[in-house]
This record gives structure tokens, C-alpha cells and sequence, in this order.
């Protein structure tokens, strides 16, 4: 068994689910003006957050930062699509080799179920 289980279909096993509200913060790096172009170009990182209620998660550490996704299962995920107006490249968020994802454990864990242990095998979620 999986530490994440995906579901099958968008709205998660049948249940009709409200839209995720999705949280953004940047974090602004590099920037330059041309005014002959009339070019802008900036550097910057983009973190979007949001909740997921359609997956499952198993053994999530209380620090975020042990809980990364892995990018094989990033790309299978759900991820807000943001749009850049007036950009010359990448229009589109994207998920990439450069894009990591963390889970954040938001409750108290549910009990045991040992019959879904495996010994000595190591998977990130």
C-alpha cells in the first residue's frame, strides 16, 4: 500500500467537494527595466498553497519539510494552473524537474492499521 493514495476521478470517489481556495506568496529576487522595449523582467518565487481533501496520507511527520511529494507523484496531482498576462514564455504555471511540493498534517493521525506495513521498503510520498 501506497503512503498516498490518489484517487480515481476529480471529485474524489463520488463526493461532490467544494473548490479549493488556493493561497499564493512571492518572494521577489531580480528585476530590470528597459524602457526603449518597454520590457520588464523579474525573478521570482512563487508558492501557491492550497488543501486537498481527496487524498490520503499515511505517516506524515508534524514538520512539513519531511513530507516532500515526490515529483513523479507531482505530476499526477492536481495543481492550480495560474496564468502570467502579457508574458513572453511559460504562460502557464507548470510543473517541472524545478517544482517541489510538501504535505502540511493539519489533524491528528488515525490509528494504526497494520495490516498495510511493509518491511524495508523506503517510498516519498
Amino acid at each position: 500500500m501506497s503512503i498516498l493514495t490518489l484517487p480515481s476521478s476529480r471529485s474524489g470517489k463520488g463526493k461532490k467537494l467544494n473548490p479549493y481556495p488556493v493561497e499564493s506568496c512571492s518572494q521577489h529576487i531580480t528585476s530590470s527595466i528597459d524602457t526603449v522595449n518597454m520590457v520588464m523582467t523579474a525573478d521570482f518565487v512563487l508558492s501557491l498553497r492550497w488543501r486537498d481533501r481527496r487524498f490520503e496520507f499515511r505517516n506524515l511527520d508534524v514538520d512539513p519539510s519531511l513530507n516532500r511529494i515526490g515529483n513523479h507523484r507531482l505530476k499526477q496531482i492536481w495543481v492550480p494552473r495560474l496564468s502570467f498576462t502579457n508574458a513572453l514564455e511559460s504562460l502557464y504555471t507548470m510543473v517541472d524537474d524545478l517544482s517541489t511540493a510538501v504535505a502540511v498534517r493539519q489533524g491528528a493521525p488515525k490509528k494504526d492499521d497494520y495490516t498495510s506495513a511493509k518491511e524495508g521498503e523506503l517510498d516519498d510520498l
